[in-house]
């Protein structure tokens, strides 16, 4: 707009101008009207070189400032564009995190369970070993105790038939009563074991069956007999307590008989 007025004014002044100059020539009215239109002109042609200038110095300082403006957009959208590529990539790495977390997590929680049910199959089968074992051990026992049981009853019945079968007790021959008498007057004498005995009877000529009817068919206490024997061993020698009742085995009698004698005699 302000280059058409220049433009307008530039021919007005040339135009006005020219009038002008005929008028001073001719030296009429007319020239002094024209040398104030003239004015005019070169007025607004002032007016129009300033508001030119004005536009132009004002185009002229807004491209540099829309340059900068659209530099600045371009770094903002490649600043923004790269704060989103940063943003999507830690978007991604924090997926990627997590999935390889969760993938931790169920290896871990695989692992777990596998210990676990490793551990209850070692436990079940401890556990019904175990029971084999205590089972296995019942059965055994319960076994041996039957067959002890049965054991011990059948040696029962077999000692009642041979009881029952035993022939009745016959009289003695003269020979068995002359062992029963030599016995009783050796125990009236000096004391003797139920072996020493037999012993006795036997170098005195009887048989052993003869010897054995003899000392099965008499009265006698053999723990008496062995505190007898240990009191005579004493009053003719010293013995230890132990001494004496290996003396008295020696002898023939037993060691729970030779025991009690040495208890009864305060050895």
């Amino acid at each position: 707009m302000s280059l058409f007025i220049f433009a307008v004014s530039m021919l007005g002044i040339l135009i006005v101008g020219v009038i002008t100059i005929i008028g001073l020539v001719k030296r009429n009215g007319k020239g002094k009207r024209n040398g104030l239109s003239l004015l005019a002109l070169v007025i607004v042609f002032i007016f129009s070189v300033t508001v030119l200038d004005a536009g132009q110095s004002e185009t002229t300082s807004s491209e540099p400032a829309k340059v900068v403006d659209a530099e600045e957009e371009k770094i903002d959208a490649e600043e923004a564009e790269d704060k989103e590529e940063e943003e999507a990539k830690e978007v991604e790495e924090a997926a990627k995190k997590a999935e390889e977390e969760k993938k931790k997590a169920e290896e871990e929680a695989e692992a777990a369970k596998a210990a676990e049910e490793k551990a209850k199959k070692e436990e079940e089968e401890k556990a019904k070993k175990e029971a084999e074992e205590a089972a296995k051990k019942e059965a055994e026992e319960k076994a041996k105790k039957e067959a002890e049981d049965e054991a011990k009853k059948e040696a029962e019945q077999e000692a009642k038939k041979k009881a029952e079968k035993k022939p009745e007790k016959s009289s003695p021959t003269l020979a068995q009563q002359n062992a029963i008498g030599s016995a009783e007057t050796y125990l009236s004498v000096m004391a003797f074991s139920k072996t020493g005995l037999i012993e006795q009877l036997e170098f005195d000529g009887y048989s052993n069956a003869e010897a054995s009817f003899a000392v099965e068919n008499i009265t006698v206490d053999w723990n008496e007999q062995a505190v007898k024997a240990g009191q005579t061993y004493l009053d003719v020698m010293s013995f230890s307590s132990s001494g004496l009742i290996d003396q008295l085995v020696f002898d023939g009698f037993t060691q729970e008989q030779a025991t009690y004698a040495v208890n009864e005699i305060g050895l």
